[in-house]
């Protein structure tokens, strides 16, 4: 098992092998004792990042957030979302929500700013677009737990199945979106993603019955150790498999991205040091601009334990964050600030 590799903020092992893995995350995970954190300020078990944001909604002594009332949105003109039906196609996964209410509906771009060009069928057009949740909906743990920290942050949770087990977390989540995005095109073989050694693996390899392994050379290689599987139930255990072998650590060699290049899809990364020690990746999800070169960008993010994908609140008033190529950015979910060297982009 490679667990010196092993990241995520998704520090603990599943399994012992690739085969054991697959059968573990079949069954269902068990639950792993909580990581320490290189931000706790006493040394203990994780504690969210420092800086405080106001919550969406006033947290009762039960624990529970009350919704703030909507208001009132003026149309954005960069919002063109699919009707309801297109949109149970292009996002395929169970919906909590009765009625598709999209990001970009949600949240028009800041006073003076536009959202960037996204065009359709595009990934920045997919994220977008993506499926929320009503407003003032809580933070909820992959076992329906309400996470009052999260939900204080949060300005939406994006209506993304969490199954009832602790896989999806930070990268997983980012992970989880890309698969979707490339399952929803129709196009499985763009499905791909790094593994231990350097090794990428993707569902095309899956599907044909292939599993990483340690060859005798102590390198990871490919090979046929399952039955051939296909369709949607194949596509998800191939993303808890994914979920439960890799993690932030996997990603420090991605492709970087200058500030003038950002687009929506890249992420913020600081791989795991350790697997007893968090590592944290956040997504964005859209960019808007103004004509004098200001820059805003939506965050997505999952989190340790497993919870809802949700989009963060960059201040009391406002999701967008403003991003400056000369400022590091800090997020209230996590204590260290990300500089424009830790952001990356998919290679597939």
């Amino acid at each position: 098992m490679e667990c010196a590799i092993l990241g995520a903020c998704q520090p603990h092992a599943k399994a012992t092998s690739a085969a054991d893995t697959e059968k573990t995350a079949a069954a269902g995970a068990s639950k792993p004792t909580a990581p320490v954190s290189r931000d706790s300020p006493d040394g203990g078990a994780f504690a969210p990042g420092k800086t405080a944001v106001k919550s969406p909604g006033k947290i009762s002594p039960a624990g529970h957030v009350s919704p703030v009332p909507a208001l009132p949105l003026a149309r954005d003109p960069a919002c063109q979302p699919p009707d309801a039906e297109t949109a149970a196609q292009t996002y395929p996964w169970p919906k909590r929500n009765a009625r598709y209410e999209d990001l970009c509906s949600r949240f028009p771009a800041p006073a003076g700013a536009r959202r960037a060009n996204a065009a359709a069928g595009s990934y920045a057009h997919w994220l977008r677009h993506l499926p929320l949740l009503p407003a003032g909906t809580p933070v909820r743990r992959y076992d329906g737990v309400e996470i009052p920290w999260a939900s204080q942050i949060t300005a939406a949770v994006a209506d993304l199945d969490v199954s009832p087990e602790d896989l999806q977390q930070c990268m997983d989540s980012i992970i989880r979106l890309r698969a979707e995005y490339h399952w929803s095109r129709g196009r499985p073989d763009a499905i791909r993603f790094p593994y231990a050694g350097g090794l990428y693996f993707g569902f095309d390899e899956w599907r044909r019955g292939l599993r990483p392994r340690q060859s005798t050379s102590g390198k990871q290689e490919l090979a046929a150790l399952a039955a051939p599987s296909d369709g949607r139930k194949s596509f998800q255990k191939y993303l808890r498999f994914l979920f439960a072998m890799t993690g932030t650590a996997h990603y420090p060699s991605s492709p970087r991205v200058a500030f003038g290049q950002l687009e929506s899809g890249d992420f913020f990364l600081e791989p795991s040091p350790s697997p007893r020690q968090l590592g944290h990746a956040l997504v964005i999800l859209d960019i808007a601009r103004d004509t004098g070169g200001r820059t805003w960008a939506l965050i997505g993010q999952g989190f340790t334990p497993a919870q809802d994908f949700h989009v963060l609140n960059a201040s009391s008033g406002s999701p967008w964050f403003e991003l400056s190529p000369d400022k590091p950015v800090l997020f209230p979910s996590w204590g260290n600030p990300f500089t424009w060297d830790q952001v990356h982009r998919f290679r597939d």
